[in-house]
This record gives structure tokens, C-alpha cells and sequence, in this order.
């Protein structure tokens, strides 16, 4: 088998579209970041609102072509849930394993895992970016099951009526 044709029996699965777009939102943000702060001077929380705004709304028209491939119009209707979803997933998702990753890998835990030869600022780190990766897997898992079953589901087709108006089964 060729590596197109594996490429592109990978790319039929939409949990592998919905990573990629995902890798290139994130990557969007953390860019428009960093040229909002550095390249502009922003605040960082004003340059963060504005780069996550601008990655979301990318995010929405991706998951919306790509991801979740929609054949009817994109709506304020679709989009409201989508920014509903995705914001419950960065303030409540990810502050829930956040909070308690921390408090089940506490420093004197990292320390015991990995020794004392862990520096508490590489401790910290680990627990700090561990925490992170573990809360952003669990908002994927989040966006992804709920713009799936809420915001890109299929409607439920009619079923077919014979000419008595019988419904078969």
C-alpha cells in the first residue's frame, strides 16, 4: 500500500481531520500570541483575547468544512454552540484537571516519582505543563463529542411514508 493511500484512508476518519485542525488552531493562537504581545505590545490577557477569538472563529470554519464536512449553510445559530462548547472546555474542562492534576501530582509526588534529583523549577515545570497537556486531551474529548452530537450532528432524516401514509418498518 502506497503512503498516499494511507494518507488518505487516515484522513476518512474525522477524529484524525479533527486533530489536525486542531494542532493548526492551536498553533494560530499561540502565533497571534506572540505578534499581538511582542510585536505589538498588547498586555498579554488583551493579546490573549484577541488571538483566542481570532483561532476560534478560525476553528469554527475548519471544523465546519473539514472536520465535520457540513453540506448545509453556516449559521450564528451553529457558531453561538461552537464558542458555547469551546469556552466551557477552556474555563471549566480544563480548569477542573487542572486543578486536580496539581493536587494529585503535587511536588513532594514529582519528587518521589522521578527522585531528588529534580530541580523544584523542573519539578514545577513537569507538574505545570503535565497539567496542561493532560487538561487540553480532556477538552479535545470534550469539543470533539459535543461538536459531533450538538453543534455539526446530521439531522434526523424523515422516515419514508409509502402511499397509504403508512410508515414502514
Amino acid at each position: 500500500m502506497s503512503r498516499q493511500t494511507i494518507l488518505n484512508k487516515l484522513w476518512q476518519h474525522k477524529v484524525i481531520r479533527f486533530g489536525c485542525v486542531g494542532v493548526v488552531g492551536t498553533l494560530t493562537d499561540l502565533t497571534l500570541l506572540n505578534i499581538f504581545v511582542f510585536g505589538f505590545g498588547l498586555n498579554i490577557l488583551v493579546g490573549n483575547l484577541f488571538s483566542a477569538s481570532i483561532s476560534i472563529t478560525m476553528s469554527y470554519f475548519l471544523n465546519h468544512a473539514i472536520v465535520f464536512r457540513r453540506e448545509y449553510e453556516i449559521s450564528l445559530r451553529l457558531f453561538l454552540k461552537f464558542i458555547t462548547i469551546t469556552g466551557l472546555s477552556i474555563l471549566v474542562v480544563q480548569t477542573v484537571v487542572i486543578y486536580s492534576f496539581e493536587h494529585i501530582f503535587t511536588i513532594a509526588r514529582l519528587h518521589a516519582m522521578f527522585g531528588n534529583e529534580l530541580s523544584s523549577v523542573r519539578t514545577r515545570f513537569l507538574q505545570v505543563n503535565g497539567a496542561k497537556a493532560t487538561a487540553v486531551l480532556f477538552g479535545m474529548t470534550w469539543n470533539f463529542v459535543l461538536y459531533h452530537f450538538v453543534v455539526f450532528r446530521h439531522p434526523k432524516e424523515a422516515p419514508d411514508i409509502d402511499e397509504e401514509g403508512i410508515v414502514p418498518y
